[in-house]
């Protein structure tokens, strides 16, 4: 199995340029050697290159010299540019179906700054598709670590990954030395400006977490047990009784009417949900409450929201693309770099327009999910109510035994 890791980024590390040609020798004369930390690593040429090598420091002294541990392996002219890295190494790990991570025998193995293609390639002897890795970085300077990489199947990143969307973008010689980051932060402007065109679009909502249900309380905290809820769609109860177990949907009551059903401060309570509302925020619960009629009676049934859910920022591979379309992520960034970076306005216009297509297309998408085919819908009288059911889903007889 063979695995390329991207390597760290220098543009914003500590940086300086030799001042004089280097041959040989455990000293670099470099412009300025203040933030040169002992035991960390002075990286000798521009990351990319070839003969980029790294080297430990071990001091400085005065404002321009900057000792290392072992002379270079090659030898550098006067304006080389010298990079400091706290890190050295990739630790690399391996886990297989059912166990755990360990290191692999290789690691930690060095950061293979001379690479044309800014990754470090790891070979896993004896790795598989079943397998799932992770990474992160080491100083052998100070024994430290950095944090993990996302986990990564052995299969390779779906479509639907940002890790792969970030491939096919970083593929383009434009965008081959734009920073990872960068192009995560095009990901989620593309998607929130689907969001905005397309704000009830059926990949932007999911089924929120059951809840249960406490005895004689009919608020439920939104922000404590959905946090990224944004506005609801509909409240699913599971009424549970013994052999029963019914999921159907609440129906939905404005708040001043949901406050006239609980006037009586003395009505029974039931385990029978039938209406649901939203209820106004405060401290505890920013997001609000969903209130609930009747009030339940014991601690057994559930709720379940379906939801939009509010975005979240992609800043790493293994984040999954909300949006189903990759390409469009794709072309979105591609237009932002030519458009941001690059200020090449042709090919700016140029992927904007992809950009507006995926959106066209994607907008056909959000309308109705393929189902079975009618000519007619009729729902008859209190079609509402059929759906929705204002009685909730116990029995007839039920009813009649409890009720009548």
């Amino acid at each position: 199995m063979e695995v390329k890791i991207d390597n760290p980024v220098l543009n914003e590390a500590e940086r300086t340029y030799l001042t004089a040609d280097y041959s040989s020798g455990t000293s670099l004369t470099v412009r300025n050697n203040e933030g040169f930390t002992t035991n960390w690593f002075a990286i000798i040429g521009e990351p990319g290159q070839e003969q980029t090598e790294a080297v430990k420091v071990t001091g400085t002294s005065g404002n321009t010299t900057v000792t290392i541990t072992a002379a270079l392996k090659f030898s550098h002219t006067k304006n080389t540019p010298v990079y400091l890295s706290q890190f050295d190494k990739w630790s690399f790990e391996r886990k297989p179906t059912g166990g755990s991570y360990s290191e692999i025998s290789t690691s930690p193995l060095n950061i293979e700054w001379d690479d044309h293609g800014l990754t470090t390639t790891v070979l896993v002897g004896g790795g598989l598709t079943t397998d799932t890795y992770q990474w992160r970085v080491y100083s052998s300077g100070t024994a430290t670590y950095g944090t993990y990489s996302d986990p990564l199947p052995g299969t390779g990143l779906a479509r639907n990954i940002a890790g792969a969307a970030l491939e096919t973008v970083k593929r383009n010689p434009v965008a081959k030395f734009i920073d990872d980051d960068v192009i995560y932060e095009f990901f989620t402007d593309f998607q929130e400006r689907v969001y905005e065109e397309i704000p009830e679009a059926w990949w932007f909502s999911k089924e929120g977490t059951a809840l249960t249900l406490t005895l004689n309380d009919y608020t439920y905290a939104i922000t404590a047990n959905w946090s990224d809820l944004l506005s609801i769609k509909y409240v699913l109860y599971e009424y549970i009784s013994g052999s029963n177990d019914i999921t159907y949907p609440l129906t939905f009551t404005p708040e001043t009417e949901f406050r006239n059903l609980k006037a009586d401060a003395s009505q029974p309570t039931d385990d029978n949900g039938q209406k649901w509302t939203l209820l106004p925020p405060d401290d505890t619960s920013p997001l609000g409450y969903i209130g609930l009629h009747p009030t339940p009676k014991t601690s057994t049934c559930k709720i379940k929201p379906v939801y939009f859910f509010q975005l979240g920022t992609i800043n790493s591979y293994g984040d999954t693309l909300v949006v189903p379309k990759p390409k469009g992520y794709v072309d979105y960034a591609m237009y932002r770099i030519y458009d941001d970076i690059k200020r090449d306005q042709t090919n700016a216009d140029k992927y904007n327009a992809r950009v507006k297509t995926s959106i066209l297309a994607l907008k056909k998408r959000s309308k109705r999910q393929l189902g079975q085919k009618e000519l007619f819908r009729f729902r008859g009288h209190r079609g509402f109510s059929r759906n929705f059911g204002e009685m909730g889903k116990i029995d007839i007889s039920t009813y009649r035994e409890n009720y009548w």
